[in-house]
C-alpha cells in the first residue's frame, strides 16, 4: 500500500463511521503506523488502538472475520472505548473458569 492508500482509508472516514480492511491492508497499516495499544482478545483475533500521523484509531475483528477499523478524535476516547471492549471479552470468558490478564 502506497502513501496515498493511507490517505484514501482516513479519507473514507468522511463519509463513513468505520472502514472495512482486507488481511493485507491490516499488514501494511501495521508495519507503517503507530500501534498504541495491543490487546490479544483470545475470542477474536488483536485489538489495537493505532495512530497515524495526528489521527487515532481503533482497529477490531468482527466474529465474521471482518477487520474494521474505526476514527476518534482522541486517544482518551479510544482508550475508553478499548476499555469497554476488553470488559465484553472478559465476560465471555467468566463461564469457562478462565482469567484473561490484560496487561500482565
Amino acid at each position: 500500500m502506497d502513501p496515498d492508500s493511507f490517505k484514501n482509508v482516513i479519507s473514507k472516514f468522511d463519509t463513513h463511521k468505520l472502514v472495512r480492511l482486507s488481511p493485507p491492508q491490516l499488514s501494511e497499516i501495521l508495519s507503517r503506523w503507530d500501534i498504541v495499544a495491543e490487546y490479544d482478545t483470545l475470542i477474536s483475533d488483536f485489538i489495537r488502538i493505532l495512530r497515524y500521523e495526528q489521527n487515532i484509531f481503533l482497529q477490531e475483528k468482527t466474529p465474521k472475520n471482518e477487520i474494521l477499523l474505526r476514527k476518534y478524535d482522541s486517544l482518551a476516547e479510544a482508550k475508553e472505548v478499548l476499555a469497554g471492549r476488553l470488559v465484553i471479552y472478559e465476560k465471555m470468558w467468566d463461564g469457562c473458569g478462565c482469567k484473561i490478564d490484560y496487561y500482565a
